[in-house]
Formats: C-alpha cells, sequence, structure tokens
C-alpha cells in the first residue's frame, strides 16, 4: 500500500462536500471495490449526519452492483431523529450508477444491565501463524488488517474463526472502530457459506446486517466467528459474530451470498 494502512483507511473514510453529499476520493487496496468497503463508507457517511453523542447501533445493507470506481459518491437522507435513536439511508454511487444501499441506526447510549454471550474458544493470537490470502478470492495483502486465521475451528469444523487488526494505529473513535470491523466481516463470508459443499464454490454478497453492541478498538486484536447457516436456492446465509481481545462482545452480524460452482 503507498500509505501505512491505518493511514490508508483513515483517508477513505475523510468525508468531503456540502450538506448530505459526501465523497471520498481514496482507496483503501487496489483491485475490484470490495464489499467490506462500502459498509465502511456507508457507515461514516451516515454518522457524519447525526449528533457526536450517538453511536453506531445497527446497519442493513444490500450490495447492488460492482464497481472498480476512482471516486465514489455517497448520498445520506434523514429518514428519523428522535431524543436516542436516528436513521439514515444511505446510496453509493459510481458516475451516476448505485451500487450500493443502507439503512444505518444510531443511538446514544445508556446505562443498563448488560449480558452477552462469551467468546467463542481461540488461541491467542500472538500463537497464530499469519494468514495467506486466498487465492480463489479478491482479498490480499493489501487489505488494511493484519490477520491470523484460526481454522478449522475446534468447536465447530465448519466454522471460519480469525484475529483481525487494522494494520498500524487508529485515532480513538467509535465511529471509526465501527466502521473498520463492519469493514473485516465482509471477509471470508462467501468461503464460510458454501464451506459445507465440499468443493470451491465462488459467492458474491447480496445483503449484510450488522449489530453493534459494545465499542472495541480496531487497531488491537479482535476474533471474527463466522457460521455457516444455510445454503439453498442458491444462497448461502452465515451469521458471525465480533469479540474484543478482552472477550466483550462488539457486534452480531449475518450475511447473505450467492453461491455459484466455480469453473476449474
Amino acid at each position: 500500500m503507498p500509505a501505512p494502512a491505518a493511514d490508508a483507511l483513515v483517508a477513505f473514510l475523510a468525508l468531503d462536500g456540502d450538506g448530505t453529499h459526501r465523497t471520498s476520493g481514496s482507496r483503501v487496496r487496489n483491485g475490484p471495490l470490495f464489499g467490506g468497503e462500502l459498509l465502511a463508507l456507508g457507515l461514516r457517511a451516515a454518522a457524519a449526519t447525526v449528533d457526536s453523542g450517538q453511536q453506531p447501533h445497527a446497519l442493513h445493507a444490500h450490495f447492488l452492483a460492482r464497481g472498480r470506481p476512482e471516486r465514489i459518491s455517497a448520498e445520506v437522507a434523514t429518514v428519523r431523529d428522535g431524543r436516542t435513536l436516528s436513521l439514515r439511508q444511505v446510496s453509493v454511487e459510481e458516475g451516476g450508477a448505485e451500487l450500493f444501499t443502507m439503512m444505518a441506526s444510531f443511538h446514544r447510549p445508556e446505562e443498563r444491565d448488560e449480558h452477552a454471550s462469551a467468546m467463542p474458544p481461540a488461541p491467542d493470537p500472538d500463537g497464530v501463524g499469519p494468514w495467506k490470502a486466498d487465492p480463489h478470492t479478491a482479498l490480499d495483502d493489501t487489505l488494511p488488517f493484519e490477520i491470523r486465521h484460526v481454522s478449522p475451528a475446534s468447536d465447530d469444523q465448519a466454522t471460519i474463526r480469525l484475529w483481525a487488526r487494522v494494520r498500524g494505529s487508529l485515532p480513538v473513535d467509535p465511529v471509526l472502530a465501527a466502521c473498520a470491523q463492519a469493514m473485516a466481516t465482509d471477509m471470508r463470508t462467501g468461503a464460510a457459506a458454501s464451506a459445507q459443499l465440499g468443493s470451491f464454490h465462488g459467492a458474491v454478497s447480496l445483503d449484510h446486517a450488522m449489530w453493534f453492541h459494545r465499542s472495541v478498538p480496531a487497531d488491537d486484536w479482535f476474533l471474527i466467528d463466522i457460521r455457516p447457516r444455510s445454503v439453498a436456492a442458491g444462497r448461502g446465509l452465515v451469521v458471525g459474530t465480533v469479540h474484543g481481545i478482552d472477550g466483550r462482545l462488539a457486534a452480531t452480524f449475518a450475511q447473505e451470498a450467492l453461491v455459484r460452482a466455480a469453473p476449474d
């Protein structure tokens, strides 16, 4: 990458424009547009239009088209502003063609009783070797993450489990951390969706939902656990979690993808 990964990520998410029209001229990586980039950019653009005391609560996104944009734009529309919750609709376009649409919700944190499921079993990231990029995917070492792949998961052979962190240091910002983790949850989902089919299948992301429970740093290790739930009618569904290095549950996500047998 031409700049350190954390710097490139911050530059990509540094928005300009007037009103609700936000643009980004930077890229996190070369090659085809990565769906995780759209998740991160859409969430960042929406967050720029809400009160600074509110944090990401949920997103529901649909991937509509592929793109290789040198410059993409995000249009944000206000759906609702309440006392504690705000809802935004985001459309990401390239040259007038819509690539991605998202509904993003923001919530002012409240002091309430808490409960969360435990972190899945995983060795310490320092004891796991670096991840080698899958040659069947568009993901490679231009991703802004350091990745340690825990595979297969000891408690579920079909589960894909990995440690990830942004390479470099990020500003302390819960929104930026949520954007980085949203980007990371688009990694390996297609492989997990088709893991039980026995042979390599390609996958194209259709939609992605994510719920943010607690803020944990994205430049420290966080564990992504991706579990396949169904393959039917040409679509594969996975459900996953994000846990901080301290075991706290940061987020829950789900993604569905078109699953296709890949040619030899």
